[in-house]
């Protein structure tokens, strides 16, 4: 007898909060589950790959696909909806898929307008307290340390988030209801509070066993009238009653009164939500008709983008929340008001979705007055189109009062709000929050989360280097500049995409460091992140045969060049005296004594700066004077370079002799970065500063060469601001003598070229 065929499924937008535990459970069942994302983040691209999901790069998926289930974030013009049309495959949305999921196992659904995850995953932490078998899937991540969003082990009960967003509530049939709370939203999916109302009713309607709500809920009990099965209510001063809370903001003691004497939790989050919750997920428990008093949640370490602490010096707070509905908000200010009295209170909130926005904007307003600074970024659209009416300025127009309190800041402006943000006075008590269910968890990071290495966690193999506050000035030539936020030192490709993913999805800026020649570091550093292709990995040089090479980048000309020297192979004598790396050499297509580097490539292995590796001609690459336009912000992996010529080693030695001497004639032997300025037109750089008589001339420890006046040397204990006072003076001199505007050739990291020069 044959064995079943393994079915093969493909989850579009499987980098979503929702959709990758759904394709982890999926994985974990022993399903083939393909996943693409437009825009996936390491973090989930990590649990993924880690479960066997396998990743598409491209929209264009394998013909083995029998099934495709699409996020509420897809629209049916996405190319993969298209083909799966083309091809005549059922495409069904997360919610629905999950309900037909759901249909063999005793369900046990969370439903509300608000924390549903958070309810789930302490739920999911009680029952495995206590040894109950249960399967689930969750609607978000766990913070480090808490596992998988997603099991499989065949279990009958199946614990899962219920979302009413897409209107699939109403197709599900669960064993037990767990409803948290009602609040009138979607308004695209329900124009009126009824049909909202009437999607409740109708999973209670459909509930089976039992349904457990919140009791203190009107709307949720006038519900009630549609079910057929047991109701329990959970409630303050109820037959399940909350007894007693701490107002610690981080670690609240729960002690639970009635049923749940013994019952001992400890929870890294706060706020009379979470308490709620928790009392909502140990009801669960008790009436599953299991015993309470062994549960334990100490190990319970919650979910991510709720209530993230992002920063904390003395009394200033830096939070991070998924609030994006006024209800949360106002529990949000009210428990940071009570865990924080005397403390100035600044939100930063992204509203979600134009629909949601223009219809609470009023609410919003509300809400977000018990703050004592408000600052309105522009609208996440999600799936949404682009509505006037629903702009961040509709909450602003509602706001009633002093206006001074809100500030409206556009897409363009965001630089500017960073940089207030980040100058806030910390001597004074404040709690700062970003709030909203979009990307403003990216925006936060850019300011405050300095945790890049915590945030990649296990995606990076053991022999990677990542550190924080690394200092610079020693890994460059010149020696001089301050340190970089975040450094790394990746040994494979792996490992340099997962960083520029990560980077990319922070947005934060990337610098590739190389051999540290051509590169001047500012003193006060660079906020970004910093690369250096410094393992033994990136140093291989692999002889190809008819004088071709495979060279890591990372490997050192000089070495390039002797290889080629020992196996007879001219036309690479000019990289000798040439203080780089392969990789820097090509995105400068370095040059010198009549050679460039592109003269010598074939093809380019790199990586773009979202982390996406590519291997393309020499051909496909914009290259000019000192420039190659794609590595600018991609960065090279190996390249394969072919000599121009056959020669003999005695030849090559004696050019390479040649050049050498001619470079120690004419260029110095102290700490400089190589040549500052790019020749102009029909002249040289260097000829220019030695005609105005300025060989020699310096601040403090940077000092114009008299050896060759295109170079600026490091004395001994020269700082960044020596040497940029140093190249301003020379640039104006030049410019004003002759006319003549000098461009510099080497990068500036920290600073801008422009407002140096001319600010």
């Amino acid at each position: 007898m044959s064995a079943k065929p393994q079915e093969t499924v493909l989850l579009v937008g499987v980098g979503g909060m929702g959709m990758a535990p759904l394709a982890i459970y999926l994985a974990q069942q022993g399903k083939h589950v393909y996943g693409y994302d437009d825009a996936i983040n390491p973090a989930a691209q990590a649990l993924l790959s880690a479960a066997g999901v396998e990743l598409l790069s491209t929209e264009a998926f394998p013909v083995t696909v029998q099934q495709v289930v699409v996020s509420s974030a897809i629209e049916p013009t996405h190319p993969c909806y298209l083909l799966a049309q083309e091809r005549g495959l059922p495409v069904v949305s997360r919610g629905i898929y999950l309900s037909e999921l759901s249909f063999h196992t005793r369900l046990i659904a969370i439903v509300g307008s608000h924390g549903k995850t958070t309810t789930a995953s302490m739920l999911v932490s009680a029952l495995d307290s206590i040894g109950f078998p249960f399967d689930y899937i969750l609607g978000g991540f766990y913070r480090e340390g808490g596992g998988l969003p997603a099991r499989f082990t065949s279990s009958e009960y199946l614990v899962a988030e219920v979302d009413e967003s897409d209107g699939s509530i109403e197709t599900f049939s669960p064993e037990v209801t767990l409803a948290l709370n009602f609040d009138w939203d979607h308004v695209a999916r329900y124009p009126s509070e009824g049909d909202l109302e009437n999607a409740f009713k109708s999973i209670f309607s459909k509930t089976k066993s039992k349904i457990i709500y919140w009791g203190d809920d009107a709307k949720l009990t006038s519900f009630l009238e549609a079910a057929s099965c047991q109701t329990i209510s959970f409630r303050s001063g109820g037959a399940y009653s909350l007894s007693s809370e701490s107002v610690d903001f981080f670690r609240q003691e729960l002690i639970l009164s009635g049923q749940f004497p013994a019952c001992k939790m400890a929870l890294p989050v706060g706020g009379h939500y979470n308490a709620r919750n928790a009392l909502a997920a140990l009801t669960v428990v008790a009436e599953l008709g299991e015993p309470v008093d062994n549960v334990s949640m100490d190990g319970y370490v919650g979910v991510r983008r709720r209530q993230d602490l992002l920063y904390n010096q003395k009394d200033f707070w830096v939070f991070a929340d998924y609030a994006h509905h006024p209800t949360e908000i106002e529990a949000l200010l009210a428990q940071v008001r009570s865990s924080f009295p005397g403390h100035l209170v600044t939100a930063v909130f992204e509203p979600h979705r134009y629909t949601r926005t223009q219809h609470l904007a009023p609410a919003f307003a509300a809400a977000l007055k018990a703050a004592d600074r408000v600052h309105l970024l522009p609208v996440y659209a999600a799936s949404e189109h682009a509505s006037s009416s629903g702009e961040s300025d509709a909450i602003l127009r509602a706001w009633a009062g002093d206006t001074f309190q809100v500030t409206l800041w556009g897409k363009d402006d965001l630089d500017a709000l960073r940089q207030s943000l980040v100058s806030l006075d910390q001597k004074k008590p404040h709690v700062l929050l970003f709030v909203g269910a979009g990307s403003i968890d990216h925006f936060a990071s850019r300011c405050f989360d300095a945790d890049l290495p915590k945030q990649l966690g296990s995606q990076l193999s053991q022999v990677t280097l990542l550190t924080q506050n690394e200092p610079l000035a020693k890994k460059t030539t010149l020696r001089v500049g301050g340190v970089a936020r975040y450094y790394a030192e990746p040994a494979n490709v792996e490992d340099l995409q997962s960083l520029l993913a990560s980077a990319s999805l922070c947005i934060i800026p990337v610098f590739l460091l190389g051999r540290g020649s051509n590169v001047i570091i500012a003193d006060e550093g660079f906020s970004g992140l910093v690369l250096r292709l410094n393992h033994p990995n990136w140093r291989s040089i692999e002889a190809l045969g008819s004088g071709r090479f495979r060279v890591g980048a990372g490997t050192r000309l000089k070495e390039l060049c002797g290889i080629a020297c020992k196996e007879g192979y001219g036309g690479f004598e000019f990289l000798e005296g040439i203080p780089g790396s392969l990789g820097g050499a090509l995105r400068m297509n370095a040059g010198a004594m009549g050679g460039w580097m592109f003269d010598i490539v074939e093809s380019i292995e790199w990586v773009t700066a979202k982390g996406e590796f590519r291997q393309d001609a020499k051909e496909a690459f914009h290259v000019s004077y000192r420039k190659c336009e794609e590595l600018l912000s991609g960065f090279a992996v190996s390249a394969i370079v072919r000599a121009p010529e056959v020669s003999t080693q005695e030849q090559v030695a004696s050019k390479i002799k040649a050049f050498a001497a001619l470079r120690k004639e004419s260029q110095p032997r102290d700490p400089s970065a190589g040549c500052m300025f790019k020749n102009p037109p029909n002249g040289f750089a260097g000829k220019l500063v030695d005609e105005l008589g300025l060989k020699g001339f310096s601040c403090g420890d940077a000092e114009v060469s008299s050896v060759h006046g295109n170079f600026i040397i490091n004395r001994g204990r020269a700082r960044c601001s020596d040497v940029l006072s140093l190249v301003r003076h020379v640039h104006q001199a030049v410019h004003k003598r002759y006319g003549i505007t000098l461009e510099p050739e080497v990068l500036l990291l920290g600073k801008q070229w422009e407002d140096v020069l001319h600010g």
